[in-house]
């Protein structure tokens, strides 16, 4: 496969994801102890993809200060930041005369396999200005149906259906091969959707427009539920339990995998951990406390006796001595678990 280029957008600010988006850009939001957005690098690498620009916009020195040049994960990586919101087709269009043939665009928001090479391929022998991948689904009631025809061809975009019968249940999987022409047409520095603006005017315009059907894991992190669910899949391909440099665990403490500690975490007395469990660097589980199915940030104090289920707990999050968590709780950076329910703060999935 000739080497590509790709486009990750990731210039959302991620609202559905707050609180834990307010001191993170959603692509560094941390799965199974590592940012999204490097996951998703590494599975492009894996696949033979040596550059790859980010179109950036919230927060983007977080981004640039973690990932650099991008050579320790074996690519080129460069940055194009947005002065003002253009969307996921009017950021891609910006970047227009820096490709000389196919490329690829992708949400930073997701986590899926696809086998690239054999989506390009595909690309090419249908001879599409624009090949969509797209997976099945048993609901497609909160997705954007793409209905295709026998060849493979996308004839209709159907935006979130309300009721059965359905037409289809294939939706757009958020990873796309585009050639230039694909967006040539498009103005320059105006806000433009690829769901609702580009790939509709495309059909109009008659152009070649394809899918790629896949199959396999596909996650989105637009909600704190589906955060933890990520994390959650993530874990559950590990084994027992894994735990960083500095570490340390009581001899009574019950630790039940798969657990991921980060560096320097204190899991000290009679401490439980059922997992899947993440904990990010430097958290402390005091004495008697109990975390399940859980993800904490970095320097996250679970006070003695406190329970912690289902939740997710952001940078620095204080949980006072004796506090049972409602489950599904998620509390953003720095907040205390009495203060955050007191104001009325604590947020639920």
């Amino acid at each position: 496969m000739k080497t590509l280029k790709a486009v990750i957008l990731v210039g959302g600010e991620g609202t559905r994801l707050r609180p834990l988006t307010y001191s993170r850009p959603k692509p560094m939001v941390p799965v199974a102890g590592r940012p999204l957005l490097e996951h998703v690098i590494e599975r492009l690498a894996r696949y033979g993809v040596r550059e790859v620009v980010l179109a950036l916009g919230y927060l983007p020195d977080a981004i640039r200060a973690y990932f650099g040049d991008g050579s320790s994960l074996g690519i080129a990586l460069s940055y194009e930041v947005e002065e003002k919101p253009l969307g996921t087709a009017g950021a891609v269009r910006r970047l227009l005369p820096s490709f000389d043939g196919s490329f690829l665009v992708l949400n930073g928001d997701i986590l899926m396999e696809v086998d690239i090479a054999a989506l390009v391929r595909r690309h090419h022998e249908k001879g599409a200005v624009a090949t969509l991948t797209i997976h099945e689904v048993e609901d497609p009631r909160p997705f954007g149906l793409v209905e295709v025809d026998e060849e493979g061809r996308v004839v209709r975009f159907l935006e979130k259906p309300k009721q059965p019968p359905f037409p289809c249940r294939t939706v757009n999987s958020g990873l796309y091969v585009l050639e230039p022409e694909a967006l040539s047409w498009v103005e320059e520095d105006v806000h433009r959707m690829f769901e609702t603006d580009v790939f509709p005017s495309l059909l109009a315009r008659r152009e070649k427009v394809c899918s790629y059907l896949r199959s396999g894991p596909w996650r989105d992190i637009g909600t704190p539920s589906s955060y933890l669910a990520m994390n959650m899949e993530a874990l559950g391909q590990e084994q027992g339990l894994r735990s960083g440099e500095g570490s340390r665990i009581h001899s009574s403490a019950e630790v039940k995998g798969p657990v991921l500690l980060g560096r320097g975490c204190r899991i000290e007395k009679d401490a439980t951990l059922r997992g899947p469990v993440v904990l990010g660097d430097g958290c402390i589980v005091e004495e008697g406390a109990r975390v399940e199915r859980s993800v904490l940030w970095e320097r996250v104090r679970v006070g003695r006796k406190a329970h912690v289920v289902d939740a997710v707990l952001a940078d620095g999050v204080v949980i006072e001595p004796g506090v049972a968590l409602p489950p599904g709780t998620v509390l953003g950076s720095g907040e205390s678990a009495l203060a955050a329910t007191k104001s009325g703060q604590a947020s639920s999935r």
